[in-house]
């Protein structure tokens, strides 16, 4: 969370200038139109089918997507395993360090994907340098996009089979889609559309692990893509002349057997927007349509004694005051007035005592 492993990015971005709101809804529950990039850092959850549907309409609407993801791979997974002697239960992590299979949905509409091989090793992006920490490759990437690789250590190889394996990967992209066709199957330019951005690692935005330097340097760079359309001479590189598909990275499936679904607030769920239902998503309004859920109250029948429970509409509850009465107020203001001047008066009386004792104590 940004406020607790995550502090020291919330930090780095109020000091950038950037406004920030943490999203604890689904993607269903936010206007796309009032923010400029949405920044998805090590997500696990899975996605609802309406929010991938809308995080297309929005990026073809002009909301950018800037994305650090981690590594998942389930070889792994099921090797790192442990026996609780607590519990006496063997315990499997319901995923990687990310999501990656859910995270591929949410992209697959851009053919954007990462892979199953772990990677881990130093990296450098002009005078800066960065390690990369257990991450994603890039398994696949659209035409005219931006790829950037680099010589990384295949940390699955070493964990599975003991062999050390170095290879060039591609853990950076960065793409500005111009061939999406809106409803009304008119081109869009590329002004209108939002910009990508996707890095196979989020360990070195974290300050709970132990990082060899962070990469808030690349962060940077990247918002200045995705927000402004601004790229640096770093990143400034090579376009794709076709659609980049790895000969060696594939998009993971779903570990079977995971049971995710007790902790999960996605699967056998429904979209809800915190006290708002969520009912059904116009795409071409692109704002949730809500209904408020009355509220119920529980009261103390007068003349029956019994308690019970009525149901107000948000209009009713508006219009009736849950303040305090004036003169409940007056009294509890003068009670607090009184309380304070005899307080003072007993510190006086008690200095004014002290004062006297020692006036009367003998000189030696």
């Amino acid at each position: 969370h940004l406020h607790t492993n995550f502090w020291g990015l919330y930090n780095f971005l109020r000091d950038q200038g950037y406004f920030i709101e943490v999203l604890g809804e689904p993607y269903t529950c936010f206007d796309a139109n009032q923010y400029g990039t949405l920044l998805i850092v090590d997500p696990e959850e899975e996605y609802f089918p309406d929010e991938i549907k809308k995080i297309k309409s929005d990026v073809e609407n002009g909301l950018s997507l800037a994305i650090f993801a981690d590594w998942y791979n389930e070889d792994v997974i099921r090797k790192i395993k442990f026996y609780d002697e607590n519990t006496k239960q063997w315990w499997t992590p319901l995923t990687g360090g990310s999501n990656i299979p859910a995270l591929n949905d949410l992209l697959e509409p851009f053919n954007i994907s990462f892979g199953d091989i772990i990677f881990d090793g130093d990296f450098k992006i002009g005078d800066n340098f960065a390690h990369f920490a257990s991450g994603s490759g890039i398994a696949s990437f659209p035409e005219k996009g931006i790829l950037i690789p680099f010589e990384l250590y295949d940390q699955s190889a070493e964990l599975i089979r003991s062999k050390v394996v170095k290879q060039a990967v591609p853990i950076l992209g960065l793409y500005w889609p111009t061939d999406v066709v809106d409803s009304e199957n008119e081109n869009k330019t590329e002004g209108t559309l939002g910009r990508i951005a996707v890095f196979g690692d989020s360990s070195c935005l974290d300050n709970a692990l132990d990082r060899r330097g962070d990469c808030f340097w690349l962060l940077k760079e990247v918002l200045q893509y995705t927000s402004q359309g601004l790229l640096s001479k770093n990143l400034d590189q090579e376009r794709l002349e076709k659609q980049f598909v790895s000969s060696v990275l594939r998009p993971p499936s779903r570990m079977e057997g995971g049971h995710m679904e007790p902790y999960s607030k996605v699967i056998g769920k429904n979209a809800t927007c915190g006290n708002l239902f969520f009912k059904h998503y116009n795409q071409s309004e692109l704002k949730p349509i809500i209904t408020w859920k009355p509220r119920t109250r529980t009261h103390l029948d007068a003349q029956s004694g019994h308690f019970v429970e009525k149901t107000y509409s948000l209009s009713h509850l508006a219009e009736k005051s849950f303040l305090p009465n004036h003169n409940v107020l007056l009294s509890y203001l003068f009670g607090c007035l009184t309380m304070g001047i005899i307080v003072f008066l007993f510190f006086k009386y008690q200095q004014s005592r002290s004062s006297h004792a020692y006036a009367k104590t003998p000189s030696v």
